[in-house]
């Protein structure tokens, strides 16, 4: 095992003489006075070194400055979310962990659709106390060796002495490490999703045919392990037009919007097959989108973008895992924006105060024009411009299937738009983006007009240095 340690000071100090010195590679510290130096033998260098050095995990050595470090490894410096440790996470302080498991468990249950939780063990209720009015779902339990008492049991709706007497199946499922030693299948034919203690190394995990099912779920540098019955081919694209530090891991993947005639940043670019990427000076980031759909084949596709993330209801200042989209995949249908409330004034109200008047009546009559034809779409285009609520930023996680009815329905009135509207040289750069901030408002359009199961998701807005 090859490890990078994050900050050469006290904290390492304590806790040095639990590590083998054979595993760390290096030091890591923004401290400059230590950088360059040997500390406990090991070269200390700055973080931008990380892109040189092969590790197999960084471990951020302060519990204190943990959500900081964090942050920087993720989203400054390109480190995958799966490598990142604590120094509990490293050191498999087990109380933690089962914390973690427990912790987390009941944040994905209540926010993100679960119906039906079976608790192998005892794993929520032991020294935890949780209220049973906190329960958004029906709870029961599966007994193993753990003893539970008659005062925890009750908290459960039904209780069972071996997995041979389950009689129904369930969303989720939390059980304990031992668990994973022995192998999911039983687990999994019972539950749609289970999460689990990490082992010391879960490459030691029985080598079943759907072992690629299991995912790291990473608790703030713990790591546990979640397993999917069907595990969904997911794909979320961060659209950018610059340089910066992408997602690194499944299921993210860079997209630089508008590449056509520009330096080519190294990300997949939206000029390439069947494109529009010569529009992207009037529609943003929608020949990404139209890049999207007529060249991935992905089965789930997500819109991010650079600096704009859906945030994780577990780790409040992380983006979603691949675990967590797996999860919410299985109960909603679309993953939008949380819905932004515009206020006193209407949507096209707000506009007016965003770009130049011109720009905004030229287009938005076109766009009437053009969105008449239909009845339906019209009264629904309407009712979202004079109304009081969107789903900001372009931002969605659907299934393909939805995605490419929703760009059917789109990209025609949008590339008609393109055709009519005439993009004035006395329009201020920002007033010239008009058609791409009215595609933004068409989502909410087609949204309102379809009985989809939505699940709205905060914003995580990133702060990055520029590249």
């Amino acid at each position: 095992m090859r490890i990078v340690i994050w900050g050469a000071g006290k904290s390492l100090e304590k806790n040095i003489h639990r590590i083998c010195l054979e595993d760390i590679c290096c030091l890591i510290d923004s401290d400059t006075e230590k950088q360059e130096c040997r500390i406990f033998g090991k070269k200390v260098y700055g973080p931008e070194k990380l892109s040189e050095i092969k590790y197999d995990y960084v471990v951020i050595s302060s519990e204190l400055y943990f959500d900081e470090i964090a942050y920087q490894l993720l989203f400054w410096y390109g480190v995958e979310y799966g490598k990142i440790l604590g120094w509990k996470g490293f050191l498999q302080e087990e109380r933690s962990t089962d914390n973690a498991l427990r912790n987390s468990a009941k944040e994905i249950c209540i926010n993100y659709g679960i119906r039906n939780v079976l608790d192998v063990g005892g794993i929520l209720e032991i020294n935890s106390y949780w209220n049973i009015a906190d329960k958004k779902f029906t709870l029961d339990i599966l007994y193993t060796n753990t003893q539970i008492y008659d005062f925890v049991e009750h908290r459960y709706r039904k209780a069972y002495a071996d997995m041979d007497s389950l009689s129904e199946e369930y969303d989720f499922l939390i059980t304990e490490k031992d668990a994973v030693a022995k192998g999911w299948t039983q687990i999994l034919q019972r539950s749609h999703h289970a999460i689990a203690a990490s082992e010391k190394s879960h490459n030691n995990l029985p080598k079943e045919a759907w072992v690629d099912r299991i995912q790291v779920f990473n608790i703030q540098g713990l790591h546990l392990l979640g397993a999917s019955r069907k595990k969904k081919d997911v794909c979320i694209y961060q659209v950018t037009h610059k340089k910066f530090s992408p997602v690194n891991g499944k299921p993210y993947k860079p997209i630089h919007a508008g590449r056509l005639g520009k330096v080519d940043l190294g990300y997949q670019g939206d000029e390439e097959g069947d494109n529009i990427s010569a529009l992207n000076d009037k529609i943003n980031e929608c020949t990404a989108l139209y890049w999207i759909w007529k060249n991935d084949a992905s089965e789930y596709v997500g819109l991010n973008h650079y600096r704009r993330l859906f945030r994780s209801a577990v780790n409040k200042e992380w983006m979603l895992q691949d675990f967590e989209v797996q999860v919410l995949l299985e109960h909603y249908d679309i993953i939008v924006a949380e819905a932004y409330d515009t206020g006193r004034l209407s949507v096209l109200e707000v506009m007016r105060y965003q770009v130049c008047g011109e720009a905004l009546d030229n287009t938005y009559e076109t766009l009437c024009d053009i969105i008449q034809e239909n009845k339906e779409d019209y009264r629904a285009f309407q009712y979202v411009m004079n109304g009081h609520m969107l789903y900001p930023c372009n931002m969605f996680i659907a299934s393909k299937e939805i995605m490419d009815a929703y760009c059917e329905w789109l990209f025609p009135i949008l590339l008609e738009a393109v055709e009519k509207v005439e993009i004035k040289e006395s329009w201020d750069d920002y007033s010239k983006r008009i058609l791409g901030f009215f595609a933004e408002r068409l989502l909410t359009v087609w949204i309102v007009q379809h009985d989809y199961r939505i699940k709205e998701l905060p914003i995580l807005f990133l702060n990055q240095p520029d590249k």
